[in-house]
């Protein structure tokens, strides 16, 4: 999205087909079809990787318009029927949530690299750090963390707090159905209490906002995304209402639900990859501090 509001199409041609043969180099990423794009992410150096699990593959789109295959369904190991959500790390790996097969998939950077597969339930969410670690929310309303090979179970700490436990136990206090990371923190949408907590670096939790049954409901799925700057907005997607809104990140207390930043007309699956990429075409159009949040120690 531009500073003047306007959106760009930057990648797809608009046929609800996915593309089976070569991507050849040098091709537009709005000359590819993409079948069912329903995650995206942009890595450190502005590239943009976008899922499409009609296709079993993922693209990545360079800042010059350009889109190449980056994963296949062979490197996968075979087609799966969703890639659920897409991270990026500081270091350039790519992560992808395979929930039917119940794992993280982490692909380095290194060409020739063979990727990586670690078993985590139901994986529905992915957040980068920028410290590495790879913060997962699940089917189960379960919150992980994944950083250097191993996952820990997001729990309480004794002071009201968050801690990461490596037992990997499967009750999380956080009912976390969403997570995004952005430069203030990692921020989930907890749905049973209905509201958005942000987990900052010292361990404290604190409430970024509430979600008011108008308009979000009382049991409505709500997305999340941050801002791709430092101290950039959150944005909630209201799934139900067809709206987007837009709060300050560090902010508590209520959103007003009469100031709706951006109304669309997608379905709400693909809401949140829509936040996202309207946040890299802003991204690129003025430039902007990268977000810095710890994860906290296991």
């Amino acid at each position: 999205m531009a500073t003047d509001g306007t959106i760009h199409t930057v990648a797809g041609n608009g046929e609800k087909i996915a593309e089976a043969g070569t991507v050849l180099a040098g091709t537009k990423g709005t000359d590819v079809a993409l079948g069912a794009p329903n995650a995206v992410a942009v890595s450190p150096d502005g590239t943009v990787f976008i899922a499409d699990s009609l296709a079993s593959r993922v693209y990545a789109l360079s800042a010059d318009g350009t889109i190449e295959v980056r994963v296949t369904a062979e490197l996968l190991g075979g087609p799966i029927a969703t890639i659920n959500a897409l991270a990026v790390s500081p270091s350039g790996s790519l992560f992808l949530a395979d929930r039917e097969n119940s794992r993280i998939v982490e692909i380095p950077a290194e060409a020739g690299a063979r990727p990586v597969s670690t078993s985590v339930p139901l994986p529905t969410g992915l957040a980068a750090d920028a410290v590495g670690g790879v913060w997962i929310s699940s089917a189960t309303s379960q919150l992980s963390r994944l950083q250097a090979g191993g996952v820990a179970t997001i729990v309480g700490s004794s002071d009201g707090g968050w801690t990461a436990d490596d037992r990997r136990p499967t009750a999380s206090p956080f009912n976390a159905t969403a997570v995004s990371a952005g430069g203030n923190g990692v921020y989930i949408v907890d749905n049973l209490h209905r509201r958005v907590l942000q987990l900052v670096p010292d361990g404290r939790v604190s409430t970024a906002a509430d979600l008011p049954v108008d308009p979000f409901g009382t049991h409505d799925p709500v997305g999340l995304a941050t801002s791709v700057t430092a101290g950039g907005p959150l944005y909630l997607v209201d799934t139900v209402g067809s709206r987007i809104f837009s709060i300050p990140a560090a902010a508590a207390g209520d959103i007003d639900p009469a100031e709706p930043v951006w109304p669309w007309i997608a379905g709400g699956a693909v809401a949140v990859p829509l936040v996202v990429l309207f946040l890299v075409i802003h991204r690129r159009q003025r430039t902007g501090g990268r977000g810095q949040v710890d994860a906290g120690s296991a």
